[in-house]
């Protein structure tokens, strides 16, 4: 298993090799490049976990509101139907006068 990891590893060396001597890339400049853009992959990936996690706490927050508004929308809605209730008479009566001036 160990000679099967070093010859990996060799050959994984040998490509990088090839790689570097046919881009003709210096091999700091390479590594620095490999470095910088790993560690943007890592903060970038750090960002995206932290929305991630402001997400959840304001959603968090926001079904906390609803649920503290749900008692507050059931009595508009407890009003609305009662003011319909009180106003459906007359609202017949102007539709019947105005089917009356129509016809």
């Amino acid at each position: 298993m160990i000679k099967s990891m070093l010859k990996l590893l060799g050959l994984s060396a040998a490509g990088l090799a090839a790689y570097l001597v046919v881009t003709k890339h210096d091999p700091k400049e390479f590594a620095n490049s490999v470095y910088s853009s790993t560690k943007d992959k890592i903060n970038g990936v750090s960002n995206v976990l932290d929305q991630k996690n402001k997400l959840t706490a304001n959603i968090s927050k926001l079904q906390d509101e609803v649920s503290k508004s749900k008692p507050t929308i059931e009595a508009m809605q407890k009003d609305i139907d009662e003011y319909q209730f009180k106003i459906n008479p007359h609202v017949d009566l102007i539709n019947q006068r105005i089917n009356n001036i129509t016809k």
